[in-house]
């Protein structure tokens, strides 16, 4: 056995990483972020316990490594207030809203087990997420109504469902507007994530409403 003389430095892997648009570096399963302006190109430097993050030879951040089992998190200074930004491509698990839909109604739990039953890792999450986003555009009454004709022609398509839903809207004399721009830093926001499940509002007068113009159409 060789002694290892004690002045050498401790043994590290150095790794090519870039800092997000919001100041995160991405390593391993799990994001460090980076006070300041500074973007682009930096390298990482990942020892037995820590890491060190650096670009051109100026030391930038110092943390303790994520423990094993660590996923998905965030890590920042604890002296510093959180940054208001999720890291870019942060996975966002869509259980919370795949429960939602589910809960709506027996036929939306039947459209996803057929919709997710080919669906996997980051498709099935888009699919949940968009769904879910077109559930808070209507009423429950028409979403449920629009899941239900596309199970019975198995159809699994966004932009199909957007149709459906369109059409039986106007059956229905009620316009929808899916065509609303939305800034994507938006959803990447910590009041975003904390309050994207909140309950939703209950819609249901607007269907009553409508059911109200229907039998008082004379024309009907």
């Amino acid at each position: 056995m060789v002694a290892v003389l004690a002045h050498l430095p401790a043994p590290y892997v150095c790794v090519d990483r870039r800092i997000d648009q919001y100041g995160y570096v991405a390593l391993g399963d799990n994001y460090y972020w980076v006070p300041g302006k500074g973007r682009g190109q930096v390298k990482v430097f990942v020892y037995s316990d820590h890491l060190k993050i650096y670009r051109n030879r100026e030391s930038l951040m110092e943390y303790p490594l994520a423990g094993d089992g660590v996923r998905n998190e965030r890590i920042t200074p604890p002296d510093l207030p959180a940054p208001p930004h999720q890291p870019n491509n942060r996975k966002r698990p869509t259980e919370g809203e795949e429960k939602r839909l589910r809960a709506l109604a027996p036929a939306v739990n039947e459209y996803l087990d057929f919709a997710l039953a080919t669906r996997s890792g980051v498709a099935r999450h888009h699919f949940v997420r968009e769904l879910f986003a077109l559930s808070q555009h209507m009423t429950g009454g028409l979403f449920i109504e629009t899941l239900a004709r596309a199970l019975r022609y198995r159809i699994a398509e966004l932009g199909t469902l957007r149709r459906i839903a369109r059409l039986a809207a106007q059956q229905g004399q009620l316009a929808l507007d899916f065509s609303a721009e939305v800034d994507d830093s938006f959803c990447a926001r910590e009041t975003y994530e904390e309050g994207r499940l909140s309950e939703a509002p209950d819609l249901s007068v607007y269907d009553e409403m409508f059911q109200d113009d229907e039998e008082e159409d004379p024309h009907g």
